[in-house]
């Protein structure tokens, strides 16, 4: 008697292990072997196992499980319900699993027909489908619907028009390799489960799989081959994976890992493309995007909307046929990225980090932009619009950190603009912290415009309400090139900024061919050519005091500059202050004492609110006439009214109303008492729960009830009114007795109301009666 398999093969999954737990006791088991002496149906022995696995499948019934022996099945063939001949067709609900795995038991298509097509819930585990082709249809290996089931199966080299190697089935725990198609090489509209996709190609969408879900799934070294604009994905394209893995894809055009995809969790890494290395026009949460390369656009990620993903170590650069440095965006070209961390990225022309992007909360951290045939711009970021982002340690010919672009709330620190000189090229330093930007509420810090550079800080563009400091522009000894100009910022409009302990080797230590409007600029320095505060600027309503020329140990604050209206020594200019401002250092700002000379000293200005963004003009010195101060900083004084309405400005400020306007008969809160009446009390017109409480109710001979006692001088005015309502729910108040603040802060009831049910009683405050 011949020798017959002896053990199931047990890699068994918990899907097939509750679907057999499904099947009735009566279900019957039916056998194939190629090498069975006397195939006889139903199939029900090893001896009289079926040649031909289609044999067994003809003959069981519903559920029954079919053991396949090791070996070849490559006769035989069925019109599946596409008209695609099909080696095995399973048209109703069968398990079809192997004895010895996929290394010894094979389906193969022989290059003319697929090697399998299944029904809903039926179940082929354990085979090598190999060489199946369906060439104007869908999967060359397998072809169903996501209730089919293909388990612990390899599927290799099999063509077809859409998913050259699966179409519409669950695929979990197989391997998918060489397998082609126009769209979903590997795969296409599957269920992808602990798989391996991998050297499969695709001429227009997902080299490796196309629309398909996948979890904890690995793509590798997948292709997608044809160039043009909607083409794409050389991992996936058009589908959902979580916790996979994107290594070593490329893309003709976009995408290398993945296009118009969701990933989430996802770690994408070396993947080439045009634009888009590591992805293109994906929703991506979380994970890691590095090391991809595009020549053209985005190394890391092109289009995308990224959620706190770690963008690192990609590269866009030269093309790889034409040797074109053309590279924009080495992390990421025209995305929306939230709370991510982009950093030492790199693109050959410009945008080391971002190129043409929204980023809100990130951060750019050692990113940078290289090029050996011109200015390169951007190392952080280039075109970007950046809100509440670290922008640190990058670097760039110019804009060291950012170059254009919008910046909100960032904080711009250590990068370098400049890297290094040559005689035939002027490779000198632009804008260390930032290039040609538009900043609002930003920190400028410890930024160097570096070989022979100019705006250690700012180079050109905008600044308001920003803090510049602690930059450096220097000189490039030894070369035609010396600038070192503008220690903080250069060629830069300047409103509300402070700039202050900013350096330039040349000239400028604060600001070199500026304009300032509503600045303080102090503690800079310049070492050569004059302008320890400015060099060849405008200033207006600004603070100029405590800087020096350190080369010939004066304390020149400022040269060829047009001052007005401005505090400083000396007073060249008109209408100028030559007295001391008296600042000091008040947590993050340079701040005027009560005495400063520049309380309400400023002129002609249209700015509306000051660096910390308090309001414009108010009445600092307390005479009645509210009116702009000299410098950054507005000062606010505590008992200041400077829209007469009756509220103090710091009580207005703290409590989010208009210290410019009268509004103190408006009820911001809606609780009946209008913001005077909150002034008075004490209370918060922000909050209707905030009110003036009754304390106690003392039922003594008088009955009284307490409000609390109010320590304001103000108050000697006021009028407090009883109140009361029958009908807590929708009360309607009326008044019950009023009195002036002199008397104690107390309310005697009438006798008729001490003995009556159900009122409620309220205090409230009037500031005139």
């Amino acid at each position: 008697m011949m020798h017959r398999p002896t053990r199931l093969y047990t890699r068994a999954f918990c899907g097939v292990l509750i679907l057999s737990a499904m099947f009735s006791a009566a279900a019957r088991t039916l056998y194939v072997d190629i090498d069975s002496p006397t195939p006889t149906p139903p199939y029900e022995t090893w001896d009289t196992a079926a040649h031909e696995i289609q044999q067994a499948i003809d003959e069981a019934d519903d559920h029954n499980t079919i053991r396949v022996a090791a070996g070849t099945y490559d006769a035989g063939s069925r019109a599946a319900g596409d008209g695609e001949m099909t080696r095995v067709l399973l048209d109703h609900p069968v398990v079809v699993r192997s004895e010895e795995g996929p290394a010894n038991t094979f389906i193969a298509g022989a290059g003319s027909v697929r090697c399998a097509d299944i029904c809903s819930n039926a179940v082929l585990q354990g085979f090598t489908l190999t060489d199946g082709m369906a060439s104007g249809a869908e999967g060359g290996g397998v072809r169903g619907d996501s209730a089919a089931e293909v388990i612990d199966c390899i599927v290799e080299d099999c063509h077809a028009f859409i998913g050259g190697g699966l179409f519409g089935v669950t695929a979990t725990e197989c391997e998918i390799r060489r397998c082609s198609s126009a769209h979903g090489g590997g795969a296409d509209e599957c269920r992808l489960i602990s798989c391996v996709v991998t050297s499969n190609t695709a001429f227009y969408h997902g080299g490796g799989v196309g629309r398909s879900y996948a979890t904890n799934t690995i793509l590798a070294h997948n292709d997608q081959t044809q160039y043009g604009f909607d083409y794409g994905g050389g991992g996936a394209w058009g589908g959902t994976n979580i916790q996979c893995t994107f290594t070593a894809n490329d893309a003709e055009y976009a995408g290398g890992g993945a296009r118009e995809s969701m990933l989430q969790d996802c770690s994408v890494n070396g993947n080439t493309a045009s634009r888009g290395g590591g992805a293109a026009n994906c929703m991506i949460y979380g994970g890691t995007i590095t090391e991809n390369y595009g020549w053209g656009k985005g190394g890391g990620a092109y289009q995308c909307e990224i959620h706190e993903t770690v963008i690192g170590a990609n590269e866009v650069g030269d093309n790889p046929s034409t040797g074109v440095y053309n590279g924009l965006g080495g992390g990421v070209s025209q995305c929306t990225v939230f709370d991510s961390i982009i950093q030492t990225n790199m693109a050959w022309y410009r945008g080391g980090g971002s190129y043409d992007s929204t980023l809100s909360n990130c951060t750019l951290r050692a990113n940078y932009a290289t090029n050996a045939a011109e200015h390169t711009r951007g190392g952080g970021a280039l075109s970007s619009d950046l809100y509440d982002c670290l922008v640190v340690g990058n670097r760039a010919h110019w804009g060291g950190g950012c170059s254009g672009g919008d910046l909100a709330g960032c904080t711009i620190i250590q990068n370098v603009a400049g890297t290094g000189y040559r005689a035939d090229r002027d490779y000198y330093g632009r804008g260390g912290g930032a290039y040609q930007s538009r900043l609002v509420q930003c920190d400028v810090a410890s930024n160097t415009a570096a070989t022979a550079g100019n705006g250690g800080g700012l180079y050109e563009g905008t600044a308001e309400r920003c803090r510049i400091h602690d930059n450096m522009a220097e000189r490039g000894y030894g070369t035609t090139l010396v600038s070192g100009l503008g220690g903080g910022a250069y060629g830069t409009a300047l409103v509300n900024c402070e700039i202050f302990r900013n350096h330039a080797m040349d000239a400028g230590g604060g600001v070199h061919s500026g304009t300032l409007l509503h600045c303080t600029v102090t503690e800079n320095k310049a070492h050569t050519h004059g302008g320890g505060g400015l060099y060849d600027c405008t200033a207006t309503n600004s603070i100029l005091w405590g800087n020096r020329l350190t080369y010939v140990g004066n304390s020149t604050n400022h040269a060829l500059s047009t001052l007005e209206y401005c505090c400083t020594a000396p007073t060249n200019g008109t209408n100028n202050l030559e007295e001391d401002p008296r600042l000091f250092l008040a947590f993050t700002y340079y701040g005027l004492d009560s005495a400063s000379p520049c309380i309400d000293a400023a002129t002609g200005s249209v700015v509306t609110v000051d660096y910390r963004g308090y309001p414009r003009p108010l009445d600092g010195d307390n005479n009645g006439t509210a009116a702009q101060d000299i410098g950054a900083y507005e000062y606010l004084k505590i008992w200041a009214d400077s829209d007469g309405d009756g509220m103090g400005d710091e009580w207005e400020y703290l409590h989010g109303l208009e210290l410019t306007r009268d509004d103190a008969a408006e009820d911001a809160d809606r609780d009946g008492v209008n913001n005077r009446g909150e002034a008075y009390a004490g209370t918060d017109p922000q909050d209707s729960s905030d009110r003036l409480r009754i304390t106690k109710i003392e039922r003594a001979d008088d009955w009284r009830i307490y409000f609390p006692e109010i320590d304001d001088p103000s108050c000697e005015a006021h009028w407090f009114s009883l109140l009361y309502t029958t009908n807590i729910v929708s009360p309607v108040w009326y008044e019950l007795e009023a009195y002036h603040q002199k008397t104690p802060n107390y309310f005697v009831l009438p006798e008729d109301f001490r003995t009556r049910p159900q009122i409620y009683y309220q205090v409230r405050t009037h500031p005139n009666r």
